[in-house]
């Protein structure tokens, strides 16, 4: 019977064998025979083998989760002694520092004794000011004024008038500008009694103040 099959469809007899086993029909499954874990899991039954319980599954993660606080409060502790021990250390180090040593910096020296010249020398010069008439706000006479102004790197003359209410302000906000400007001397001239300066320097309008330079 092979050998015919074989001539006429021209097969082997492997391939029929394999034909014939595949074609054998196969038993069906026995019902109820095995359970899906989703269904035993609802059921309540025991799990299979290699199958985790979700109450273990909880407790292991929230074991994990205490062990990472615990981890970080460890780390935030450690930082803060470190950070206790840098600064009980940092005065330590400024103690450290010779104070005798300081007081012998021949450059410290050298700034110190600069600097008290220049503070003499700004003494000597405020004096000198003042015995020139800075800083205070004077009234001076037409026969002054040629040497005051001439006097004076700067010189600030005020041309006023008695009766005029303007010029009595003017003479208020000099007043107050006089000792704070001690390099400038703030004088003031009554014009009534300077006819000739006051042609020549073409006053026309009181209060006047001019700055000599």
């Amino acid at each position: 019977n092979l050998l015919l099959l074989r001539r006429r469809y021209n097969t082997t007899p492997e391939t029929l064998l394999r034909e014939k086993r595949n074609t054998t029909p196969q038993s069906p499954p026995a019902p109820n025979q095995s359970k899906s874990p989703a269904s035993s899991s609802r059921s309540g039954g025991p799990a299979r083998a290699g199958e985790m319980d979700p109450d273990e599954v909880k407790s292991k993660l929230q074991g994990l989760a205490f062990g990472n606080v615990l981890a970080a409060a460890a780390r935030d502790y450690k930082k803060e002694v470190i950070a206790k021990e840098k600064a009980q250390a940092a005065p330590a180090i400024h103690d450290e520092v010779d104070l005798d040593e300081l007081l012998d910096d021949p450059e410290l020296e050298k700034l110190h004794a600069e600097r008290l010249a220049a503070l003499k020398r700004e003494v000597e010069k405020r004096e000198v000011l003042k015995r020139q008439g800075h800083g205070e706000y004077r009234e001076i006479t037409e026969g002054d004024f040629l040497g005051e102004v001439t006097r004076g790197d700067k010189v600030i003359c005020h041309f006023y008038h008695r009766e005029f209410y303007r010029c009595k302000i003017m003479d208020k906000h000099l007043k107050a500008l006089a000792p704070v400007y001690l390099g400038t001397k703030f004088v003031k001239l009554d014009a009534e009694n300077a006819p000739f300066f006051v042609a020549k320097l073409a006053i026309k309008t009181l209060p006047c103040v001019i700055l000599f330079k």
